[in-house]
């Protein structure tokens, strides 16, 4: 016997005292407050008929041979954005600018140069190549930027 069950009740725990009532419930009766149809719920509803006018027609329809030298042109400009892949660009710019190639070569010479002369002034040349990771990681930063205005001058004009 359990905490809570009285004393007068069958323990359920034992196989001879448990019995199941089978509950017959008739499913085809609508049950529940929401089964039955309210009078309400039968409305009229009136249906009124709109009148669409058709389009007016087009008469500057683009012929198929404009569509198509518009689509030729349009794919023609992703395929050269898409082909030409930032590296490119940035290798042509160095080819055919002059003041940008020089302005790169600059900007590594300098890096070098003043890493030479801060290492040469601290008295640890030593370890010169040990830090070399500064002027090769800062010429990168210069010559990107150089690139980047390069670009930038190229497209406004």
């Amino acid at each position: 016997m359990g905490r809570h069950s009285a004393p007068d009740e069958p323990d359920l725990d034992s196989a001879e005292t448990t019995e199941i009532a089978p509950i017959l419930v008739d499913l085809t009766l609508p049950r529940g407050r929401h089964s039955q149809a309210d009078e309400d719920d039968t409305a009229t509803v009136e249906l009124a008929t709109i009148d669409i006018a058709p389009p007016p027609p087009v008469t500057d329809k683009p012929s198929k041979a404009d569509k198509s030298a518009e689509q030729a042109e349009a794919k023609a400009q992703r395929k050269q954005a898409k082909g030409e892949s930032s590296t490119r660009a940035d290798l042509r710019m160095l080819r055919q600018n002059g003041a940008v190639r020089a302005q790169a070569l600059a900007a590594v010479i300098v890096s070098f140069l003043l890493y030479t002369i801060v290492m040469v002034v601290l008295g640890r040349t030593g370890v010169y190549l040990q830090w070399l990771w500064i002027p090769i990681v800062l010429a990168g930063f210069l010559v990107g930027l150089v690139l980047d205005l390069g670009h930038r001058r190229a497209n406004k004009s």
